[in-house]
């Protein structure tokens, strides 16, 4: 394996960030949220946890622990019925 030195490293031109050679109305955020738009976020996605709580897709196992069902359990009957599991 060849060992590169420092200096090939300094000589090498270094590459942009990619959110920067985007236009600029695709880069990347660079203001902070403003009161309102952070209280629709927080609302979404409490919305989003109580729907697959709801549904059964969430399952909280305690403080600080849950568990997200992405539908292991049709994946392993299959394979049960394959004879490979």
């Amino acid at each position: 394996m060849r060992r590169m030195r420092l200096e090939d490293e300094r000589k090498r031109p270094r590459e942009m960030p990619p959110g920067l050679n985007r236009p600029p109305e695709e880069r990347v955020r660079r203001k902070p949220r403003d009161a309102d738009e952070r209280e629709a976020l927080r609302k979404m996605s409490q919305a989003k946890w109580d729907l697959w709580l709801a549904s059964g897709k969430l399952e909280i196992l305690g403080p600080r622990r849950w568990r997200l069902h992405l539908g292991q359990e049709k994946i392993i009957e299959y394979l049960r019925q394959q004879g490979r599991l």
